[in-house]
């Protein structure tokens, strides 16, 4: 193979990031030959995966617990699939699963009148239930979605320039033409809804995405991240989780902003990956810190101290 009987020349790792480096320091260990070798085999794995790959079970969860799919074989191996493979499968995936349909749904927002409900409460606006559903665009819109069929919001990419939406957003009360712009910014909006930080929390707050410990001591690494509040769990409350669900899936398959500060604690118990301390880490710092300091006492006596 040409490739392998290039010269056995040392890798240049020179303006590698350092952590890349400590991440996968066996890489740096095997002679480039070997090295060579082994990125052949993925790319030739790679090709006979792609033809086949739609013909996979990818469910493997509803599989009895003793039986190793080839899913699941395909999943733990997820990491040696290349981008372009996922993103080929990706938009096949999207495009069969979607629905033609002659209107989208539509969803009407005051934001005038939900801006003056903050302006004007004297006490903190904390969402637990339906009481308040009025006063949130969060709310305000799964009230009006809730009963519309799921497969209405996967809508057949179209062509050309015209806009590719879920639903369609209209803020009454403001000028606003075109129905890209509002519906882009509807997600804007709903993300910093959803997010309400420290220092605005005691104002608004829909209360199912707190920020992390991190966050709010500003200690650790990622201060920015938030995390579902496992104290939401009225009904309500987990209908709300639900629609969040829904609108991360829309923005995903209308390929719109929708930016969510999640630690990758969230993602990696979504895909099903393992989780370390180290994701801990992200979200507390200082219990990570007392855990290492534990779990380092040479004995008994030492911890008591």
């Amino acid at each position: 193979n040409p490739l392998l009987d290039r010269p056995n020349q040392p890798v240049n790792y020179q303006g590698c990031d350092n952590s890349v480096l400590a991440r996968n320091r066996t890489v740096t260990e095997h002679p480039l030959r070997e090295l060579r070798g082994i990125w052949v085999l993925i790319k030739r794995w790679n090709e006979e995966l792609a033809s086949c790959l739609r013909f996979v079970n990818m469910d493997f969860r509803s599989e009895p617990i003793d039986i190793r799919t080839i899913g699941e074989e395909v999943a733990f191996m997820r990491g040696l699939i290349l981008q372009h493979i996922k993103v080929e499968q990706w938009l096949v995936i999207m495009q069969r699963t979607s629905c033609r349909r002659e209107n989208p749904p539509k969803v009407v927002v005051e934001r005038i009148k939900i801006s003056e409900y903050s302006e004007n409460e004297a006490e903190p606006i904390i969402l637990s239930s339906s009481k308040d559903k009025e006063k949130f665009m969060f709310t305000v819109v799964m009230e009006q979605l809730v009963n519309v069929p799921a497969t209405l919001l996967r809508p057949v990419k179209p062509r050309g320039t015209d806009p590719f939406l879920a639903f369609e957003v209209t803020f009454k009360g403001e000028n606003v033409m075109g129905e890209a712009g509002p519906y882009r910014q509807f997600f804007a909006d709903i993300s910093t809804e959803l997010q309400a930080g420290p220092s605005n929390s005691k104002k608004r707050n829909l209360g199912i995405i707190i920020p992390t410990v991190n966050n709010v001591s500003k200690y650790g690494l990622s201060q920015n991240k938030y995390i579902p509040n496992p104290a939401a769990k009225s009904s309500y409350q987990l209908q709300m989780f639900e629609f969040w669900g829904l609108l991360m899936a829309c923005a995903v398959r209308t390929s719109t902003h929708f930016s969510m500060d999640l630690p990758n604690l969230f993602w990696k118990k979504l895909v099903g990956e393992k989780l370390g301390i180290e994701d801990l880490d992200e979200i507390d710092k200082r219990a990570t810190d007392l855990l290492r300091i534990i779990e380092g006492c040479p004995s008994k006596e030492v911890f008591d101290l």
